[in-house]
């Protein structure tokens, strides 16, 4: 198992595994922490002080063996995994990449600074050089230092099974005013900056969340002005199952940009850029004169939709596709169509799924899209519609299509063409047909008002479009009228 482990005795972690890389062949004799219990812990510590946490990039693109090893620790312990000959190398070095970070998220959650942590590594290490050493004598070493075993943690660690779901929402920063209101200076080295959000952890199973700060180094003078340093400092956050609250973080300094990073979850995507957020919704910057860092216990239903509304997600059960039958050269080779995440719609002949933040969902934020075809592929989501009235429909339309349309407009240098998405919507006893434009932003779109009897109502999504055009389908709300 240890060999699977990626092991560096360099400060810059690589993100490339290096099959050449002869380094640990060395390492591992220079100090080795033994335990037949908990095999991993030696190559998870070394990892942890080898590569330190303030470098840690959150925005790492998922890979697929990423993915995959999410999807295995959704279910099944770690400890299984180490036992599990099915897995690949590339995803059991994940699966340890991930265990190794959550190991650290459930220290700094006991009160243990990562600064401390790694000094205290550290200093084992070497005085424990070209020794092998036991767990237990780290453990109590650890006992000494921090008042507590890191052993208490391990059996959860290592058995556990469930992974926490967290909604996120409500991002801001605001620039904190002096105690005369006037504006401190946003753009300062002195400034002071109110982040906030609220969380909500849906799982039953309790979990930790980080905030990443992301700052940028220039190069002083006399040093290589071609290489500029990013320090990702993260402040951890722990939400205890079925938890709502908001937190609020003070930080001192200019943030370049700033992320939640859910780590070891249920979400996808895992991380939520709140710059992205701000700087697109906020005409101006926001400020308070609250400077007070803190946690306040939020109602669960607020991150929930109201009791007059409907919402199908295409995660949901109320939710079906229908793709376009195969090819004849397809069903030759025995080709199906399947669904996976990709990166843009507008090349692919039947429907496959995205995760972005910039589409709706609970945690896991998800889209279906493919390139136009002659209608014979639809989405469609259905309800029951237990009250008769009347009902305004929306749909929530991801800008994927517009994107695309203005970068297939780069390469052209045609004009950007009106993109329509057609819609039908079906209940008791009527049926309209929709049209309505993609919008340039992720949002909901009104389709219409409708008077709905009691009974099933679908709305349903065709790929009829422009040549070069990508059809999105994400989610569909109807909201009930009162008379």
């Amino acid at each position: 198992i240890l060999s699977h482990l990626k092991l560096s005795t360099s400060w810059n972690y690589d993100e490339t595994y290096n099959i050449f890389d002869f380094n640990p062949l060395f390492f591992n004799h220079i100090h080795h922490i033994h335990s037949s219990k908990y095999p991993t812990i030696n190559g998870i510590l070394n990892q942890l002080v080898k590569r330190p946490w303030e470098n840690r990039d959150p925005m790492n693109t998922i890979t697929k063996s990423h993915q995959e090893a999410l999807n295995y620790l959704n279910g099944k312990s770690y400890r299984e995994a180490l036992t599990d000959n099915t897995l690949s190398f590339d995803v059991i070095n994940q699966i340890n990449e991930l265990k190794a970070n959550d190991l650290l998220m459930q220290i700094i959650l006991r009160g243990v600074p990562v600064s401390d942590f790694h000094q205290f590594v550290q200093d084992f290490m070497k005085q424990k050089q070209f020794q092998q050493t036991n767990f237990q004598t780290f453990d109590n070493a650890f006992l000494e230092k921090f008042g507590w075993q890191l052993s208490e943690i391990f059996p959860m660690y290592f058995d556990q099974r469930e992974l926490p779901a967290f909604r996120v929402k409500n991002f801001r920063k605001k620039g904190i005013l002096s105690s005369s209101g006037e504006d401190t200076g946003l753009w300062t080295p002195h400034s002071k900056f109110n982040i906030e959000f609220d969380v909500l952890n849906e799982s039953d199973v309790n979990g930790g969340i980080s905030l990443y700060l992301h700052r940028i180094i220039f190069p002083k003078k006399g040093e290589d002005p071609t290489v500029d340093r990013v320090i990702y400092t993260p402040r951890s956050f722990a939400v205890k199952a079925r938890e709502a609250k908001k937190i609020i973080f003070i930080y001192e300094g200019i943030p370049n940009s700033q992320s939640i990073h859910t780590g070891l979850s249920k979400n996808r995507p895992n991380m939520f850029n709140i710059y992205d957020e701000i700087f697109r919704h906020e005409k101006k910057p926001e400020y308070t004169t609250d400077s007070i860092a803190r946690e306040e216990p939020l109602p669960l239903d607020i991150f929930f939709p109201p009791t007059n509304e409907i919402i199908v997600d295409n995660e949901d059960s109320g939710f079906h596709i229908i793709d376009p039958p195969a090819s004849w050269l397809s069903r030759i080779l025995g080709i199906e169509n399947k669904h996976h995440h990709g990166s843009f719609f507008d090349a692919v002949s039947h429907w496959e799924s995205q995760i972005s933040t910039d589409y709706f969902g609970g945690y896991s934020l998800s889209c279906i899209g493919k390139a136009t075809g002659k209608g014979k592929a639809s989405l469609t989501w259905t309800t029951p519609i237990d009250k008769k009235g009347k009902y305004k429909i929306y749909a929530y339309i991801p800008n994927n299509s517009y994107r695309e349309e203005v970068r297939r407009t780069r390469w052209s240098n045609d004009p950007i063409r009106d993109i329509l998405y057609y819609y039908t919507i079906s209940y008791e006893g009527g049926k309209k047909d929709i049209k309505t434009y993609a919008p340039e932003e992720s949002k909901w779109v009104f389709l219409g008002e409708f008077k709905l009897p009691e009974g099933e109502c679908s709305v349903t999504l065709y790929d009829i479009g422009l040549p070069g055009q990508c059809v999105v389908g994400d989610a569909i709300k109807w909201i009930y009228q009162k008379p």
